[in-house]
Parts: C-alpha cells; sequence; structure tokens
C-alpha cells in the first residue's frame, strides 16, 4: 500500500529537502532515520519536490510504500517524537498506488517574503531589502511569466529536467504599508517602508527557479533592468542572461494541489493474509469435523468393543456371578454355536 506524508520543516538547518552525502543534514535523511528506527527497515521517502539549502516548506508532501498495512493513524505523533524539532508531520494518509507524490501533482505554490525594516527575530523567515522597490514595475514584469514559456533563463546550467519548459498560473506581488501609528511615542514607519510577499504558481519548477525570477524582478524594481529586457532575458535560455538569485531564507512552499481521488479500491484491496484465513476455514469446516469422526469411530471401534479385564487372567476360568451385559465381544473373536 502507498502512504502519503504531509508535513513542513524550517529549511534553515538543513542543506535542501533531498538525500546527500552521508553525514550532510537533510529533511528526507532525518525522515528516512525516522522510519529505519521504528520499522527496522530502510523504507524510501520519494518527496514531491526539491527545495534549496535554507528554503522553507510550509505544506510539503512525500509518500512510502508498504507490503502490509500500516498503522498511519498514530504513525504521525511518532515521527514527531523521533524527528528534529524543524520538522513536523501533520498527517499521514493511505492513497491508491498510482498515485506519485512528485509526478502527479498538479501544481505547486511558492511564496517570497521580503520586508524593508530588518527584524531579528524574523532574520531566517523573510529577506530585508532596500527601500525604494517599484513593485508597479515588478507586477508587469511578472505578467510576462505567465503561460508556457521555456524558463531556461531561470535555471541552474547543472540539473536533471528533461525539459525547461514550465506552465506559470499565477504570479503577483502584493504589499503591505504599515499603519501610522496612534501612540506618539511608538515608532514612525518611513516612507517607503513595507512588507511585500511574491506569490507564484506552476505545474512545475526548475532547480533554482523561482529565487532566479525573483532576483531579476529586483533588478526590474530597483531600475536597472526595463520590462522590455525582462522579456528578452526570457527569450534568451540563458542563465547568465538573468539576474542574481535571491537569497534562500524568504521562499517558502506553501501548496501543492493533486487530482481527486478515492479509496474505494484501496479498502477493497485483499489482504495478504487471504490464503492464511481459507485455510483456517477449510480446517474447522472440513478437516476437523472429519478428524472428529474419525477419533469417534476409533474409539468406538478399538476401546468399548475389548474385553474386559478380567477374561485376560489367571481367573478367567472363575464363575462369574453375574454375566457382563455391557461386554460385546471383538469381531475377532469366535463364537462357539453350541455353548
Amino acid at each position: 500500500m502507498r502512504y502519503f506524508i504531509r508535513f513542513s520543516y524550517c529549511g534553515t538547518d538543513f542543506h535542501g529537502s533531498q538525500m546527500q552525502a552521508e553525514g550532510v543534514p537533510t529533511v528526507q535523511a532525518e525522515m528516512e532515520k525516522a522510519l529505519f528506527t521504528l520499522f527496522r527497515i530502510r523504507v524510501p521517502v520519494s518527496f514531491a519536490g526539491r527545495t534549496d539549502t535554507g528554503v522553507h516548506a510550509i505544506e510539503m508532501y512525500a509518500h512510502i510504500s508498504s507490503p502490509i498495512p500500516l498503522p498511519y493513524s498514530s504513525l504521525a505523533d511518532k515521527l514527531n517524537a523521533l524527528m528534529s524539532d524543524a520538522v513536523h508531520v501533520s498527517d499521514v494518509f493511505p492513497v491508491p498506488e498510482s498515485l506519485h507524490a512528485r509526478f502527479s501533482a498538479l501544481s505547486r505554490t511558492y511564496k517570497y517574503y521580503i520586508t524593508t525594516t530588518a527584524d531579528p527575530f524574523r532574520r531566517k523567515g523573510v529577506t530585508v531589502v532596500p527601500r525604494g522597490l517599484d513593485f508597479d514595475a515588478m507586477n508587469r514584469a511578472a505578467r510576462l511569466l505567465l503561460g508556457r514559456h521555456d524558463f531556461a533563463s531561470f535555471c541552474k546550467t547543472e540539473h536533471d529536467s528533461k525539459t525547461t519548459m514550465c506552465t506559470v498560473m499565477h504570479a503577483k506581488w502584493e504589499v503591505s504599508y504599515p499603519a501610522k501609528p496612534k501612540n506618539q511615542y511608538a515608532h514612525v514607519p518611513k516612507d517607503g517602508e513595507c512588507t511585500a510577499v511574491f506569490t507564484i504558481k506552476a505545474n512545475r519548477f526548475l532547480r533554482n527557479m523561482v529565487r532566479a525570477v525573483v532576483g531579476t524582478l529586483f533588478d526590474v524594481g530597483r531600475g536597472k533592468i526595463t520590462i522590455e529586457q525582462f522579456q528578452e532575458i526570457i527569450d534568451a535560455q540563458q542563465r547568465t542572461a538573468a539576474g542574481a538569485s535571491a537569497p534562500a531564507e524568504g521562499l517558502y512552499l506553501v501548496s501543492i494541489e493533486y487530482p481527486p481521488f478515492t479509496l474505494d479500491h484501496v479498502h477493497k484491496r485483499r489482504s495478504p493474509f487471504r490464503h492464511l484465513r481459507r485455510r483456517v476455514r477449510k480446517f474447522f469446516r472440513w478437516r476437523l469435523p472429519r478428524a472428529m469422526r474419525m477419533t469417534r469411530y476409533w474409539i468406538r471401534e478399538n476401546i468399548f468393543r475389548l474385553p474386559p479385564l478380567h477374561a485376560h487372567g489367571p481367573a478367567a476360568d472363575a464363575p462369574c456371578s453375574a454375566p457382563d451385559a455391557g461386554y460385546v465381544a471383538p469381531r475377532s473373536a469366535a463364537i462357539d454355536p453350541d455353548s
């Protein structure tokens, strides 16, 4: 059976989500280590995607396969007890065998958070940028990403993807400005001080694609490149044409969509113990009654038909006061008709 694991993690303490060399802390290594502790065998885990070092995930999926049913209702709590606090499993549930965590996903959504005010408590969860970004120009450039395009300009040169074509369904910056404080002693926000989030949704993403897109949009917001030049970068299909990648601490994987499915055939799946159940049923229905009949026949033929004990000793010729009414001569004994 196949099970999906829904979990989240803070990528600050990990060198990415996928397994790397031995000893390198990754999310996959942390989860497979916990599964090995539970089942005492290596359980391969397939993630829905790959995130870089320092990238976070609010909702990530992975799947595992097992030849026997697992107690999935309590598996999430057991994994949380064995893994670090940077990873939290929210749910484990069965899915059809045909559903794959990576290849069955319909879309993925990323969010990139930025702020113009440095905050020591959020320094590892948001990217600090200088004030003065032109978000209107950045949104006009982001609209050029919509549709199906070749995003080779925003992909690392070393990648294992067969194609660099992606379909972007949504790409937009949303800006929020702080309200003026009512208290005169409170901090007064400066001009251009804001918090923004960039949301992008696509059917698939290339390696380092979101960070490269955000970094190039930063150049648009700073006025280094125009919107026409941004279109030329998309058409160039060369990584050197785009801007530098944005820092990883502000990037979050927020959701993954899968096709709807039903678990009717999963619940109707034949049990691996069906052969044993059939043999036990056959034993109690046919073999055990037959053995009991044969046992009763053997007892009747070999115990109740034996001669009494006094007929096989020195006192066999002694007169008997009363005949043994319960004695039945065995079949092998010869009967004298004149007696």
